[in-house]
Parts: C-alpha cells; structure tokens; sequence
C-alpha cells in the first residue's frame, strides 16, 4: 500500500511510501530520489487509498514519529499540544485508531540507576534494532507477537525538543495490544 506524507522537517514537504519499504522517497525535478528514513519523517499529515476511499490522519501541529507495516500506520502524535501528553497511536488502514499507548517507565540501568526509582520515559520515536544498519528492521518478534520498537528517554533538561546528547533506550510495543513488553529494552547510547 503506498501512502503520502507532508513533512514538517523538511525543505521538499511531499514524501511518498510503501508498506513494504522502510524509507519515504521524494522525487526531485533532476530526476534525483531524495529519500527519508521513518524515524525522520515528522508528519502533518498521512494520506492513502484503502478499498477505493481515501483515508487522511492530521495533526494540529504535526505528528512527532512515523513508521508503517503491512499492517498499521504507527504515529506519535501530542495531542493537546502538551508535550507530556504524547501518545502513540496505531492506526488501521481504514484510518481508525487500533489501540494508543502511552509512555513506559525507563528499565535500563543507564536511564533508571536508582534501585525502586521509577522513572517515566519522554517518547522520542520508533526506531531500527541496529541503528548503524539502514535495512534494520523496526520491529521485533518476541515469542511469536510483533512489536515495535520505540525510542525513549527521560527530559533532563527543560525544553522538551532539545532531546540532544540525551541518553535513550528502546522498548518494544506491541502491536496488537499497545502494551510494553514487561522486560525487553536495549539502551541506545546518546542521540
């Protein structure tokens, strides 16, 4: 299924999609391919075409996180404006919400080193297992059940998009029920 996006981030806003690819691609007027990973993509909006109808998800301001499958569209989108208040929300493609999940606490001992100190995680994205590898995938099986895999981190400082040299970890969600996996994560270094 191809989807289109309007990229907030970007100079060229119209980038366009595959579910079985795991970049957005613009096409220059040189003939030249501009491609973007997901977990670049920062979305206005998400336009397709499902069973001859045409579905379009909009975000007041624009969406934080994008990523899709065969089977959803994954997005992290701030709601009320609020930045404590985003969510991941998965999509079918008949544009109706799937489930939402909201953010997890930290489980690495990097970001939550303080024995009983539960620490509530900033969402910061979806992200590839291996993040040095471009064919990386963005989901995990666990036991047979797909997940995706989100990127966290906890808001040292006080501006909420200033979330450079901020160390991250993944967590993965899964798919079907919007729960965090009770145990896997992997920490991430610092972004």
């Amino acid at each position: 299924m191809k989807v289109e996006i309007y990229n907030v981030s970007t100079v060229e806003k119209e980038f366009y999609g595959d579910t079985n690819e795991h970049f957005l691609y613009h096409k220059l007027k040189e003939g030249e391919i501009l491609k973007l990973n997901f977990f670049e993509a920062h979305p206005k909006y998400i336009k397709w075409s499902y069973k001859g109808e045409e579905i379009v998800i909009n975000s007041k301001k624009y969406m934080e996180g994008f990523c899709m499958d065969n089977n959803y569209i994954y997005t992290i989108d701030i709601i009320t404006g609020d930045p404590n208040s985003n969510n991941i929300i998965i999509y079918n493609f008949e544009g109706k919400i799937h489930t939402k999940a909201t953010a997890p606490f930290l489980k690495t001992p990097e970001l939550n080193s303080i024995e009983g100190n539960k620490r509530l995680a900033d969402i910061g994205g979806f992200r590839r297992l291996d993040r040095k590898y471009e064919n990386s995938s963005y989901f995990l099986e666990i036991n047979g059940i797909r997940h995706i895999l989100v990127l966290l981190y906890y808001q040292v400082s006080g501006d909420f998009y200033d979330r450079r040299g901020e160390p991250h970890e993944l967590q993965a969600l899964n798919v079907e029920t919007g729960e965090f996996h009770p145990t896997w994560c992997k920490y991430y270094g610092r972004m």
